[in-house]
């Protein structure tokens, strides 16, 4: 009998799905979901409450799911199972472990299981959107929301698709460091010695996360190194190991060989040794510097602006990173912009002092920026430098990868934001653009654009009556580039009783097809190629993105039916 996938969302079901995700985080309450799901306490799920569950309507519903009473039985036992760990660990109350040391027992748990179950759980498998939400907000929801909600605030990211999927993060877990031999010690020896920030920095490294050879290779370079450093350089080491291998290495043609893995790691572990954490280590020697002669400074000293004696590395701001020496750190472009955000740096003191990064007086400093930016107060040279020092460590760390993935900073944070970052802009549309007064169509047709993402598209100027610019548009139905006019209506800046504060694109025949192929409720959307260069594609309702699309549009703070995205 062949192997049994676990079932996932069927490809149609995205609204179904946004409606079981919206669950899990707007619940907020484990006892609350739990009876939601399975109609009793989550103290009291048991194999028959979960077979009852698997057998309604609210399991069975948009999935890909086979009602054989075997598969079934499989999967009441893998999700009871689930439970019976977790339940061990505390659950549903205070977990009683180290969570890096749960997730590790339950990753081993829920992979041995699939093996003895014959249920199929290759990456193949695992890497599916589908099977991913579907293992996250069905399968075992409640545990994903008991370990990953936080003061009832679910981390969104542990329960969409992607690399930090909770389902995904375990089942690699154990596939990667799965030494493939009969003695139990020996198959998890890895997993062992591993801390939490080493298997994610692997896992979710690109391309290089599903290559179990070059995992282990890694594991062994850690347990011949380990005597010689500490926990904390040896998670730095392994993260600057693997941003150098990203950039150095095809994946793609590695061959899958242990000498040629085991050659590789010693080349990028020696060169991370000698250059991430030396980079690392200056900046902190810098800091101890600094305030080791100033261990007088007062928080009331920082918001007056009173920080002196930062040495003259961090004021010419010289370090060796990626294997430039003395090269001033490039513009990373995005930092500018969270730079002047206050939970930028709030956020920042929070993520260092739970992974034990920099100092205690860089970390208060950190903190203390974020007070000093929110109040509003004027930086000194030597705090913008110093600064931007802390910031471009971060950054190597890993820091802005994190907040560029936290959807709450940047909902909550969009209008400081440049808009010229991001990558889509979606638009939907209404009567009045649509040139329609009193019912009948009367007008020529134009797109409102959002003042807020007015950066998206090339800059107009205020002061030049009705600026405009020809933006330069690609679309699937034309064999070559069509031309839109955009103006800036802004005769409110220019003249005494001007009102105009507002952007349009104008619509001609050759983007439309006739007259009603724009049709009231389609989704623009406009796809940034390059400078005034943009594809474009309409979405109308019952396409099969429509629901997504229009999901991120009522998501947006953007006023109005709009919506400035990273990715679609």
């Amino acid at each position: 009998m062949p192997d049994m996938q676990l079932p996932r969302y069927n490809k149609n079901s995205i609204s179904i799905e946004n409606n079981d995700f919206e669950s899990i985080v707007n619940i907020r309450d484990i006892d609350a979901l739990s009876m939601k799901i399975y109609g009793c306490a989550p103290a009291d799920i048991s194999p028959n409450t979960i077979k009852q569950f698997l057998a309604g309507e609210a399991f069975k519903k948009g999935a890909d799911y086979s009602e054989n009473e075997t598969d079934n039985n499989k999967l009441v036992s893998l999700i009871s199972e689930i439970h019976k760990v977790a339940k061990e660990a505390g659950f549903p109350g205070k977990l009683m472990h180290n969570s890096a040391q749960f997730d590790i027992l339950l990753a081993k748990k829920i992979y041995t299981l699939c093996e003895e179950l014959e249920i199929q759980c290759r990456p193949s498998e695992i890497n599916g959107d589908e099977l991913q939400a579907f293992a996250t907000q069905r399968i075992f929801p409640l545990i994903a929301f008991w370990r990953w909600s936080h003061n009832e605030i679910i981390n969104e990211s542990r329960i969409r698709p992607g690399v930090r999927n909770y389902f995904y993060t375990l089942l690699m877990t154990a596939w990667l460091f799965d030494t493939q031999v009969k003695d139990e010690s020996e198959r998890w020896k890895y997993l062992s010695v591993l801390s939490a920030d080493i298997i994610v920095a692997i896992i979710e490294r690109p391309g290089i996360g599903y290559r179990r050879g070059f995992a282990h290779a890694v594991a062994e370079e850690i347990l011949r190194r380990k005597s010689n450093q500490g926990k904390q350089n040896m998670d730095r080491l392994v993260r600057g190991v693997m941003k150098r291998a990203t950039f150095t290495f095809s994946v793609a043609v590695m061959p899958d060989e242990p000498d040629y893995y085991r050659e590789i790691i010693m080349y990028l572990f020696d060169w991370s040794e000698n250059n991430y954490i030396e980079a690392f280590s200056r900046v902190s020697e810098d800091t101890e510097e600094y305030f080791g002669n100033n261990r007088n400074i007062t928080s009331e000293g920082l918001m007056n602006n009173n920080i002196v004696g930062v040495s003259d590395d961090v004021l010419e701001n010289k370090y060796i990173i990626s294997g430039h020496e003395e090269k001033q750190f490039p513009n990373f472009g995005l930092e500018d912009d969270f730079m002047n955000i206050p939970d930028y740096w709030f956020a920042m003191a929070k993520w260092a002092k739970e992974n034990d990064y920099f100092d205690g007086s860089t970390r208060k400093f950190i903190f203390q920026l974020g007070i000093l930016i929110k109040s509003k107060k004027e930086l000194t040279s030597k705090q913008i430098i110093y600064k931007s020092s802390v910031q471009t460590q971060a950054k190597a760390l890993g820091f802005d990868d994190i907040i560029l993935k936290d959807v709450n900073f940047i909902r909550k944070n969009e209008d400081q934001i440049i808009k010229k970052n991001f990558k889509f802009y979606l638009k939907k549309l209404t009567a009045n653009e649509l040139g329609y007064r009193n019912g009948k169509m009367s007008n020529g047709m134009m797109l409102y654009i959002s003042k807020q993402a007015a950066d998206f598209f090339p800059p107009l100027s205020r002061e030049k009556i009705n600026d405009c610019v020809v933006l330069e548009v690609y679309v699937e139905y034309r064999s070559q580039p069509l031309y839109l006019n955009m103006v800036y209506h802004n005769d409110k800046f220019s003249r005494s009783h001007g009102t105009k504060d507002e952007y349009r694109i104008y619509l001609n025949r050759e983007i439309s097809q006739d007259e009603f192929f724009f049709q009231l409720n389609d989704i623009v959307l406009f796809e940034r190629i390059d400078t005034e260069k943009y594809i474009l594609k309409i979405f109308k309702e019952g396409n099969s993105d429509f629901d997504k699309l229009n999901e991120l549009i009522n998501r947006s703070t953007l006023k109005g039916h709009h919506a400035l995205v990273h990715k679609i």
